[in-house]
């Protein structure tokens, strides 16, 4: 008799329990309006892709209304996902809206419905569209050649397009970059490359990442030169293309101590040599497996520079190269032909000595040379029509500034000769438009031996010739000097 009874209890709670089941089933479609709703509220999740767009949830009206949550993972609201609701006596409408996905990775948040008796939570992702991110777009190779890695951040596989001008570089293959995982679509891939040995100068090949209906991205692979040698030659056979001819290896460029240009300069390759004029730079080295680098300082020997044959040209783009700091460097500009800019080799304790000026120079900035120390001497060409102030200040070594007879310059800028030293000749041409407004008069030159080619003196104001110099004039003006302000002071005057 017990057994049936408890067999009997036992068949009853099966019985509720199929009763409350079937309930809870039935209780789902008498809140939700429609099958679109029923599907999104079964999987638990709305979907949107790259480009945005909306979703409508239909439910029941409750009299005390539902409330609607959308947050990030943070429990923060979203910026990029918004909903609205309307609500009448039998339903109350839930718009999730989506805005355009322009990142590179997917996003995601939570969308909360509830009332007081029902409460759904639904996962929000977005696609992103299909784009990638160069991480280095410039990549430094040996001369000795070996593998070269170019790392992609990217949610798809774009194609590659190699250089047709650098045969030296070929592609070998696509990997995921070690220690990766995948994270909102994103990963890291390596496409591998390798690079001749290099027996020349510096070289670059520039590698196109493309797909379609994306915009394309070019990595620059810069493989260094060969040693570099105490006396180096280089043609610069495009604008801009010095720093890529010297390779980024601070180790080599420690052994150059005289360089001869030609070619086309613009600011980039003037940047550039001006780093080598530098009296050390930082340079970073980094092991083969590219997971150690160190950086330190590397003393530079520059001390001749002979850019006769090289013609200036306006514009270029900012010297950079990752191994180099150039941090400290203020950034050089020329903004026209034929014009050594301001400031160009005003560089604190360069080992500059001597330098020969392109045959084609018009005109030299204000401080072009300003500081450098120990150049010794200068021709400047006959071209030249302007010299900015203090062109060639505080060169306290520089004894010889050589000025053609046939030279048109016109103009000097304040101090542009004051060199703190002692010039041995100087010659202004006839030319030279003397300006009593910009003191000092005639650049402010202290030479032992003055030759100038005007009959007439030209008016000095309160400003004169230093009392120890020596004044060469044309033949029959010496009297008229004798009696000028500011001329007659000199030790000597002699006609010639």
């Amino acid at each position: 008799m017990k057994s049936h009874r408890t067999l009997l209890i036992l068949c009853l709670l099966a019985l509720s329990g199929i009763f409350f089941a079937s309930c809870d089933g039935d209780e789902t479609p008498s809140v939700i309006m429609d099958e679109a709703t029923q599907q999104i509220i079964k999987s638990g999740r709305i979907n949107f892709d790259a480009d945005g767009g909306q979703v409508t949830l239909r439910l029941r009206a409750n009299g005390n209304g539902w409330s609607v949550k959308t947050e990030n993972a943070n429990g923060k609201p979203t910026d990029w996902c918004s909903t609205t609701t309307q609500a009448n006596e039998n339903e109350t409408a839930i718009t999730v809206k989506a805005s355009p996905n322009r990142d590179i990775a997917s996003r995601t948040a939570t969308l909360t419905i509830a009332t007081a008796s029902k409460r759904y939570k639904l996962d929000i992702e977005q696609k992103p569209s299909p784009q990638f991110q160069i991480v280095a777009s410039h990549v430094d190779v040996l001369g000795t050649g070996g593998n070269v890695f170019v790392t992609l951040r990217t949610n798809t596989q774009p194609e590659i397009i190699m250089d047709k001008e650098a045969p030296w570089l070929t592609f070998v293959g696509i990997r995921r970059k070690a220690g990766n995982h995948k994270a909102n679509d994103v990963i890291y891939l390596e496409y591998c490359f390798k690079a001749e040995r290099n027996a020349d100068l510096g070289r670059l090949a520039r590698v196109t990442f493309t797909m379609a209906h994306g915009k394309s991205q070019t990595a620059c692979v810069h493989q260094w030169s060969r040693k570099l040698k105490a006396t180096e030659n280089i043609h610069v056979g495009k604008p801009g293309q010095l720093g890529t001819l010297l390779g980024a290896n601070a180790n080599d460029w420690a052994n150059i101590e005289r360089l001869t240009l030609s070619g086309t300069l613009n600011a980039t390759d003037i940047q550039a040599l001006r780093m080598l004029l530098r009296p050390s730079v930082r340079f970073t080295e980094v092991n083969a497996a590219g997971n150690i680098s160190v950086e330190h300082s590397v003393p530079l020997g520059l001390k001749h520079v002979d850019m006769g044959a090289c013609k200036l040209v306006k514009g270029g783009d900012e010297y950079v190269e990752p191994r180099i700091d150039s941090s400290t460097d203020p950034r050089y500009n020329a903004t026209r032909d034929n014009e050594l800019g301001d400031k160009a080799f005003l560089i604190a304790r360069t080992h500059l000595e001597t330098i020969t000026l392109p045959a084609s120079l018009e005109h030299i900035g204000n401080q072009a040379f300003c500081f450098c120390e120990h150049l010794k001497g200068i021709d400047i060409p006959a071209t030249v029509t302007d010299i900015g102030a203090r062109a060639f200040s505080n060169c306290k070594s520089l004894t010889r500034i050589n000025i053609p007879e046939d030279s048109r310059l016109q103009l000097l800028g304040q101090y542009a000769l004051a060199t703190t030293n002692t010039l041995a000749e100087i010659r202004l041409p006839a030319t030279l438009i003397v300006n009593t407004s910009t003191p000092p008069i005639l650049g402010g030159v202290h030479a032992r031996n003055l030759h100038v080619k005007w009959l007439t003196p030209p008016s000095l104001g309160r400003y004169g010739v230093h009392k120890n110099t020596t004044v060469y004039v044309p033949m029959g003006a010496a009297v008229a000097y004798r009696q000028a302000d500011g001329w007659k002071r000199a030790a000597k005057i002699i006609e010639e």
